[in-house]
């Protein structure tokens, strides 16, 4: 016998990845931004790592000396 699928218990997760905007008067899905502790990853990145790890890789235009 065919075995019967399982219900998506994935279902709630996308909805915590998408919020709903309107859009040329049409209801859309965004994905929301990825936060770490409520400040978009760059920035919490950069505030939180040394210079060297930062120009290793790629995510300073000048070193401050």
């Amino acid at each position: 016998m065919a075995k019967a699928k399982d219900k998506r218990s994935d279902s709630d997760e996308w909805k915590k990845e998408v919020e709903w905007s309107f859009i040329g008067g049409k209801q859309v899905r965004i994905k929301k931004l990825q936060t770490i502790e409520g400040i978009p990853n760059d920035e919490f990145i950069e505030q939180n790592a040394d210079s060297i790890w930062l120009h290793q890789h790629g995510m300073v235009k000048r070193l401050l000396i």
